[in-house]
């Protein structure tokens, strides 16, 4: 492996002796790595010298440069610079050099993420299937509904660009309100997300109560065909919100914590729905009891803290922890965490032995009104005692 000095005299010698190979030589070579990124831009610019915006004609010049650039961390002018290309173009250079350009520590993934997301989620899966051709038959919407089909595939949850690919779709969906998908209007984004289905299925009950719209707008639950749109009208970031809860639950099962703890950090305060994936995340983060605090904190989520709880909570502790964690809360009149209570209380009084139930109640509690759960303990320990005799 050379120096950064031999590098640069290497670099020097095909600006001037063979430039119409620069970028050629720049981004295939694997031996070629030690140079000045500083120089490289320099060179490549005396080369067109003369030729006022160059980079609108000469691609794969153009895409060297915008590497360059990003390497040297002037991502404003390497915006400009990626701006002016075709997205196309984009796509295919990234795929041809990826072994050069496109490694998941590389600022230019980042970039493209921040700026060019339908071109990142091409090059996704196009690495993905290995196919070389362009995804004609699939325009911006439909080629994120090609990556939720990819997501429930069998093995794929095993293939190293999984994570990636999910994180691409979060992030399209968290951003969608922002615009950051250029060339898709309000109605395109919202014919795309039609499609989405795939993940609908994963989407868990308890979010109903933590969504601050009526979900069953989104999908027509009377219908016969499943999945099938309501002809209400929504909004794409109340769609958006949907498929992305969708796509964090499907996540819950299979992705590491290390990811809802960047997810966590990077859902928008102004996010629709931010509340529930601040909950999901949490859960995925193996924080069980901050997603719970948060949960009896809101007046509304809390009525759907029994469904969270028969979904998440897989032990009796995580249990006593939801009871004692709405005991508290009712220190203060609320109607509805004494609901969620009584149902967790009923829950419990019907799936525990007497003596362990009895551990879950405050020793300072009304016995008034305890004495219904007591009962019923003990008549489900009478039932269970019985059932054994019959067997």
């Amino acid at each position: 492996m050379h120096d950064e000095p031999t590098g640069n005299k290497i670099i020097e010698l095909f600006a001037k002796f063979a430039p119409t190979e620069y970028s050629k030589v720049l981004l295939e070579s694997l031996t070629l790595q030690s140079f000045s990124r500083t120089l490289a831009v320099q060179l490549l610019e005396e080369i067109h010298s003369g030729t006022p915006n160059w980079w609108m004609t000469r691609p794969k010049d153009a895409f060297l440069l915008g590497v360059l650039l990003l390497d040297t961390k002037d991502e404003q002018r390497a915006h400009e610079v990626f701006s002016s290309m075709e997205h196309q173009l984009i796509v295919d250079f990234v795929i041809q050099f990826r072994t050069r350009v496109f490694l998941r520590e590389e600022p230019l993934s980042q970039f493209l993420k921040k700026y060019f997301p339908l071109c990142l989620i091409e090059i996704l899966v196009r690495l993905y299937d290995g196919t070389t051709e362009p995804l004609t038959l699939f325009d911006g919407k439909y080629q994120l509904f090609y990556l939720c089909a990819i997501l429930v595939k069998t093995g794929a949850k095993q293939d190293p660009m999984f994570y990636k690919i999910c994180e691409q779709l979060f992030y399209t969906f968290i951003h969608a309100k922002e615009e950051t998908i250029e060339t898709t209007d309000d109605e395109e984004w919202l014919t795309f997300l039609a499609y989405c289905e795939n993940l609908k299925k994963y989407r868990l009950e308890w979010l109903d109560d933590c969504t601050p719209f009526q979900v069953h707008q989104i999908v027509n639950e009377e219908s016969d065909n499943e999945g099938e749109m309501d002809e209400t009208e929504l909004s794409y970031e109340q769609k958006s919100c949907i498929q992305v809860q969708s796509l964090l639950c499907f996540l819950l099962s299979c992705c590491p914590p290390e990811l809802f703890e960047q997810f966590l950090k990077d859902i928008p305060n102004d996010f629709l729905g931010a509340f529930s994936l601040r909950v999901l995340c949490l859960v995925g983060a193996k924080r069980l009891d901050e997603a719970i605090d948060l949960i009896v904190s809101d007046n509304q989520a809390v009525n759907g803290l029994f469904a969270f709880g028969l979904e998440h909570c897989k032990s009796f502790e995580n249990w006593v922890l939801v009871a004692n964690k709405l005991a508290k809360s009712l220190k203060e009149p609320n109607e509805n965490a004494r609901q969620a209570y009584e149902h967790v209380l009923w829950h419990l009084a019907s799936v525990t032995e007497p003596s362990q139930f009895l551990t879950v109640l405050p020793m300072d509690g009304n016995i008034r009104f305890y004495e219904r759960f007591i009962t019923h303990s003990y008549s489900s320990e009478v039932a269970r005692q019985l059932q054994l005799q019959i067997k």
